[in-house]
């Protein structure tokens, strides 16, 4: 019989100078299924770069869905609900395993993930702006000058939890892998809840990025604060999250700093995007939904509501 693998290589990442390190990301799948979480087996790790010429390893290869764009065209609304409900379940899985179980204590830096956060972000848009944008200037001040004070809360991140970096059974909304460990680490888990919450602010007039459009008005998905509501009791945390305003904010400012790499590389000469000039004209719009939300945002349910009807 044969069996259907996947080579993961060694790759740069789009803004960051550091190639992406296999070994770590095989290390982290590797415990993730041994705990029972869904992610692909992996099966083989080569750091032996002369083989292929870079290190690389081998995972199975999982069958099922993967949703590119977030707004599931083509799907019942029930069904974007059960989706959208399977996957934040899977993060607070993700975020209520114990580091020393899965013999992954030291695999990352843990406390003080925001701070690092801010500053390698804010140096990563300061290296690839082509103009001075006041809005991120500003947004960048905002989020040194308001780090969470529970920023010494470290559990497992993923990094880049997203609905397209799922993959989900055939025919059920039940999550079969979570894929893209690249980004990994260990520190505060309600970053990586922001991210995921993140398109539910995404400008409706933004449309720059074909799969990533707003999600207002799209009948089925679970609005902010049911996810906020399911993603805590899972937890067994309070709902009240009182600084979510700086978690989302820090979600759009690495949107923005990566669209503003994107088109860096377009002015260099050697951008991947066929629309890479595009990403210039987001840069600013997001910082300034990432100031409204740093601005007008308390944490509490009601807040987020009143904000999404803004857009």
């Amino acid at each position: 019989m044969c069996n259907n693998n996947i080579l993961k290589l060694t790759v740069f990442l789009l803004l960051l100078c550091d190639s992406v390190q296999v070994d770590r990301e095989y290390r982290v799948q590797k415990a993730l299924f041994s705990a029972g979480f869904p992610v692909p087996q992996p099966l083989l790790l080569c750091t032996d770069a002369e083989i292929i010429g870079t290190e690389f390893y081998l995972m199975e290869h999982v069958k099922g869905r993967i949703f590119r764009d977030l707004r599931l065209p083509g799907v019942s609304a029930a069904e974007r609900t059960a989706l959208y409900v399977a996957a934040v379940e899977a993060l607070a899985k993700l975020h209520s395993l114990d580091l020393a179980s899965l013999n992954l204590e030291g695999f990352g830096k843990g406390a003080g993930y925001c701070k690092r956060q801010v500053s390698t972000w804010t140096k990563q848009y300061t290296a690839a702006a082509h103009r001075d944008i006041p809005a991120m200037n500003e947004l960048s001040d905002w989020l040194r000058k308001n780090l969470p004070a529970n920023d010494n809360e470290v559990t497992l991140v993923h990094g880049d939890f997203r609905l397209d970096n799922l993959i989900f059974h055939p025919t059920e909304a039940r999550v079969m892998a979570v894929l893209d460990w690249e980004l990994s680490t260990t520190g505060q888990p309600l970053a990586d809840l922001a991210y995921f919450l993140m398109p539910h602010y995404w400008p409706s007039s933004m449309n720059i990025i074909s799969t990533l459009g707003s999600l207002k008005g799209i009948e089925g998905i679970p609005n902010v604060a049911d996810l906020i509501s399911i993603y805590c009791r899972c937890r067994g945390i309070p709902s009240s999250l009182p600084e979510l305003n700086f978690y989302l904010a820090l979600s759009v400012f690495k949107m923005a700093g990566i669209a503003q790499g994107i088109y860096a590389r377009h002015l260099l000469g050697n951008a991947s995007a066929a629309n890479a000039e595009e990403f210039g004209q987001c840069v600013e719009p997001l910082a300034q939904t990432a100031l409204q939300l740093a601005q007008r945002l308390v944490g509490c349910l009601s807040c987020v509501t009143k904000f999404l009807l803004l857009f």
